[in-house]
């Protein structure tokens, strides 16, 4: 694995690793491309990537990954376990969350948005989407998944928010989601 750390990157880069990537608060990362196996980002961090990983992808606490912003794993092939997307509590993504995978695979991609984060875009997962924080936008999934201490449920929601109506005119989706027809240009959502 590698840490990314005290580094000032801003558009047109790309960082490329064959293993787990690290990205510490201590960046200043603006419209740059990550890809990696796994993707962790620490707590605190501001900025705006786009991260694509194979296996594995989190947003720690407090994060905010501002507009145009994008979270993907695309599975392309069978592994044994479930490849997910994980947004910790206080963060928020301003973008795209998005999940490829075969339907029928039993390992299913999963994404999860804790209580208190916010997802401001589209969500989309051929998988599950663990909802239990806030989505202003749009949200397309296999299935919903609520995880309690005490069971799993398949197609529930428990306190959680998802209103399209929040989402600005202004936003722009990813070619990549059915719902995108026509191309923009992406403009300041403020």
């Amino acid at each position: 694995s590698y840490t990314l750390n005290q580094k000032v990157f801003s558009g047109n880069i790309m960082i490329k690793s064959t293993g787990k990537l690290i990205i510490s608060a201590q960046n200043k990362l603006n419209n740059i491309q990550v890809y990696a196996t796994a993707i962790v980002v620490e707590e605190n961090f501001k900025g705006s990537l786009q991260l694509f990983a194979r296996d594995s992808l989190v947003i720690h606490k407090n994060c905010q990954l501002k507009y145009p912003s994008a979270l993907g794993i695309v599975k392309d092939q069978f592994k044994l376990f479930q490849q997910f997307i994980k947004i910790e509590e206080g963060s928020v993504v301003e973008g795209i969350c998005f999940g490829f995978c075969s339907v029928s695979d039993l390992n299913r991609i999963r994404i999860t948005v804790d209580e208190k984060a916010l997802v401001y875009g589209q969500l989309y997962s051929d998988g599950f989407a663990e909802i239990k924080g806030t989505v202003h936008g749009h949200v397309t999934c296999g299935h919903f998944r609520l995880r309690t201490p005490s069971s799993t449920y398949d197609n529930h929601l428990l306190n959680a928010t998802i209103d399209f109506s929040k989402l600005s005119t202004k936003f722009v989706g990813s070619a990549l989601l059915p719902s995108v027809k026509e191309k923009k240009v992406i403009l300041n959502l403020e």
